[in-house]
């Protein structure tokens, strides 16, 4: 079976679906656990038989960003081959859009913030969690601005208009949790929902005061705008997930097989080989994103651990309680799918 990914365009179901509107955010206190390091304390799964998958033919949303490193290094070394699954690629552009895919069934897998898949299992949709993609490292991604702003730190963006990617997710809720936290009122900041390429030009034309950036935008930003940090968002707010992959329970359901055979073939052994690899790393990455030496050269390589681990991703939902934008409290595990124990 080919391990070339087909692509295709899909038409995205309303996102009123997942009630991910604006929210008033209240003052919040983090837990103290730190992600970075940490293992995967999910027990596995051995009732499943990733070579013996239910569908062979699965709809997959990537991100046009080095976070599909595992898949495209996956699908380059043969091993998405080897569990007899065919992936159709469509590339998502922000969290919400891409939990919207997946709840109205154009999409099987994605990846997406955890703050957008909490937000829709709090609305009543049933979402599993099937493995962590990437986490953030230092100098990975930033908030930028210009000189001459008057924004030098994330205590001056009351009364400025931000550029995130995506509302109600990780960039975000970590500015507005910290502002309310720290006495400053996070309704004061006006939240602009972009994707990473279109800060630059918002940022230039004055559409935003400052925007988030990482890789070749921020490399791009720094020496043709000569825009200067705010904050590392790693540094800011140390303990916040990146994305994971998510699937609707009942396809999770009617598929263990085939959800099994994605994390074997990405999950953990694409992200094994991304993590220990570096040249293959690159060449699966500047192939799949159609990069050059120079933008990969601008490119901090995030940290890709084979997880899919309670402990780290539970910040979120706990995040988001404190907040008062979810009623309860909630237990992650209880909507995460252990990665198998043989691939």
């Amino acid at each position: 079976m080919s391990t070339i990914p087909r692509t295709r365009r899909v038409a995205l179901p309303a996102l009123a679906l997942l009630g991910l509107g604006a929210l008033a955010l209240t003052a919040c206190t983090p837990p103290s656990a730190d992600g970075d390091g940490a293992v995967d304390t999910a027990a596995p799964s051995a009732a499943v038989d990733p070579y013996a998958p239910e569908v062979t033919d699965v709809n997959l949303m990537i991100w046009r960003t080095p976070s599909a490193a595992p898949y495209f290094v996956a699908a380059d070394e043969g091993i998405v081959g080897e569990y007899g699954v065919d992936y159709t690629i469509d590339y998502a552009e922000t969290s919400a859009a891409a939990v919207a895919t997946v709840v109205g069934g154009t999409t099987d897998i994605t990846s997406a913030s955890l703050f957008a898949v909490v937000s829709a299992i709090n609305e009543g949709i049933e979402l599993k969690v099937i493995g962590e993609q990437f986490r953030q490292v230092e100098n990975s991604a930033f908030l930028e601005t210009l000189p001459g702003s008057g924004i030098e730190s994330i205590e001056d963006l009351p009364g400025h208009k931000i550029g995130v990617v995506g509302l109600n997710s990780a960039y975000h809720l970590g500015i507005a949790s910290w502002l309310d936290e720290n006495g400053f009122d996070s309704s004061e900041v006006e939240f602009v929902n972009l994707g990473f390429g279109e800060m630059g030009q918002a940022l230039q034309t004055g559409a935003i005061d400052a925007g988030s950036f990482t890789g070749p935008t921020l490399e791009q930003a720094r020496t043709e705008m000569g825009s200067v940090p705010v904050f590392d968002y790693k540094v800011q707010f140390p303990n916040l997930p990146a994305t994971s992959y998510i699937v609707r329970a009942d396809w999770a359901a009617e598929n263990p097989n085939t959800v099994a055979a994605f994390q074997c073939a990405v999950i953990v052994r694409g992200t094994e080989i991304v993590r220990d690899d570096d040249e293959v790393y690159r060449a699966s990455v500047m192939k799949g994103l159609g990069w050059d030496e120079a933008a990969m050269d601008a490119q901090v390589k995030f940290e890709y651990t084979p997880a899919n681990d309670p402990q780290v991703q539970q910040y979120v939902p706990d995040l988001m309680f404190s907040a008062g934008l979810i009623p309860e409290e909630f237990d992650i595990e209880t909507v995460l799918i252990p990665l198998p124990d043989d691939c």
